[in-house]
């Protein structure tokens, strides 16, 4: 069964995604640009449950807001993936805290269990594990967590953000 989603708001915050079921039938697989918000209904993430229970370094957290407003966030996720299912939540709650303007810093690609996206970005990027986090300054990769962080994810975008 294939569902597809396209939703434009105001602010161009945007969905392009298709939304295909599992192969067990029990999970949407999500290929194309999504958001937080869609992947709400992904049961598997918990979303807001997840995010409320991460707890960020507050030092962190503020070095972070100082610094993260000049950067944008490329992240390659599978909706299907446990990783993605651990790790993107507590994204969310760092993220979400330190005011990035997800509209117009953030972009999110769901990617099948191939590692294939829409429009073949992930090539772009040479994606080869999710989740993938990429951080961008002026259009150039500054640097990127793949799968599972160093430390926290706060003090790893910190650490990426800080490298010169």
């Amino acid at each position: 069964m294939l569902f597809l989603f396209n939703f434009t708001s105001m602010a161009q915050y945007t969905s392009d995604f298709e939304a295909i079921e599992s192969e067990n039938g029990e999970e949407a697989i999500y290929k194309g640009f999504c958001t937080f918000e869609d992947l709400k209904n992904i049961s598997a993430f918990h979303l807001d449950e997840a995010a409320d229970k991460y707890q960020p370094s507050d030092a962190a957290m503020e070095a972070l807001r100082a610094k993260i407003q000049d950067y944008k966030i490329v992240v390659f996720l599978g909706t299907w993936c446990e990783d993605s299912h651990n790790l993107i939540p507590k994204l969310y709650r760092v993220l979400r805290e330190s005011n990035l303007n997800f509209e117009e810093s953030l972009t999110i690609h769901g990617l099948d269990r191939a590692k294939k996206g829409r429009d073949e970005v992930e090539q772009k990027y040479n994606i080869t594990n999710v989740p993938t986090i990429i951080v961008l300054q002026d259009d150039e990769e500054k640097g990127r967590i793949t799968e599972t962080v160093q430390k926290t994810v706060e003090q790893d975008l910190l650490n990426i953000i800080e490298k010169k």
